[in-house]
């Protein structure tokens, strides 16, 4: 899997991380559709190595494939240890799954995204959602 090297990528999770940049308005280059890719990564301020998955489309049968389909190939990057030699900060640190949407989650993604969260967190990773309009 290819990484996207965003400089700004620390600048940007940090941004996020307090509210005041709409993410998916910085990321329309990425997304959940270019499954071959990381769409970002960088390190929180609290150290944790966060892979985020951008999510423009509008909630559907298709897309819940597309990000099972995503969810799955970051997954596999973290499983097989390729993280670390694409991104070598990530050693020795906790590492979290974002999905950032555009739309608020159907109740059928809601319920797909709080069964990714229970099973990623029982396999030792964070996995969390968030909605930027």
């Amino acid at each position: 899997m290819h990484v996207l090297r965003w400089s700004l990528c620390s600048h940007f999770c940090a941004k996020r991380a307090q509210g005041k940049l709409p993410l998916l308005a910085a990321l329309n280059v990425m997304s959940i559709e270019d499954q071959s890719v990381i769409d970002v990564i960088g390190a929180a301020s609290d150290g944790t190595v966060d892979l985020t998955i951008s999510n423009h489309l509008e909630w559907s049968e298709n897309s819940l494939f597309l990000l099972q389909e995503k969810i799955n190939k970051y997954l596999a990057f973290i499983e097989s240890g390729e993280i670390y030699s694409a991104y070598p900060n990530a050693k020795g640190k906790n590492l979290k799954i974002t999905v950032v949407c555009k739309y608020e989650p159907s109740s059928e993604a809601l319920q797909f995204l709080e069964q990714c969260a229970k099973i990623i967190n029982e396999a030792g990773f964070g996995f969390r959602h968030e909605v930027h309009i």
